[in-house]
């Protein structure tokens, strides 16, 4: 049996002036070629733990600080098959946080990779429902979501 990939995913977002949160999209290529908007990601080095990876990788995908960082919970883990007839069959266990950014949110500079487009935006919860594809990552922004109006006091 193969292990499975690991990677670890973030919620990132920070709170605007209306003390409402924004949540982080990037746009990349998914392996279809399709262009999506997801939440940063990447996969865990071996012996790394998946928050240490959350926050390595941060940093060097939005080119910020750990300091601008908050790492305020881990919200689920999950493991998906994903299959395709033509090419791939591959396992994955994927660890999702929901990380705080600390800082002036217009100072964000995504390094542009072969799989993120350079594109970003800050989106509130709406938009990210109807920007984002697939429907456990539209759940996991939801609880993570959840969170931040339960952690706030926020309706």
């Amino acid at each position: 049996m193969i292990k499975p990939i690991q990677s670890a995913w973030w919620i990132v977002y920070f709170m605007d002036r209306d003390g409402k949160p924004k949540f982080l999209l990037l746009k990349r290529f998914a392996l279809s070629k399709k262009v999506e908007w997801v939440a940063p990601k990447w996969k865990i080095k071996w012996g790394e733990d998946p928050s240490e990876t959350a926050l390595r990788e941060i940093c060097e995908e939005i080119w910020v600080t750990r300091d601008n960082l908050l790492i305020k919970q881990r919200l689920w883990d999950i493991v998906l098959s994903l299959h395709s007839e033509e090419r791939w069959n591959l396992d994955k266990e994927i660890s999702y946080f929901l990380v705080q950014y600390i800082w002036n949110p217009k100072n964000l500079n995504i390094e542009k990779q072969e799989w993120y487009l350079g594109q970003f935006k800050w989106a509130n919860i709406e938009e990210v429902l109807k920007l984002v594809y697939y429907q456990n990552l539209r759940e996991i922004f939801r609880q993570g979501f959840n969170v931040i109006c339960k952690k706030n006091n926020l309706k």
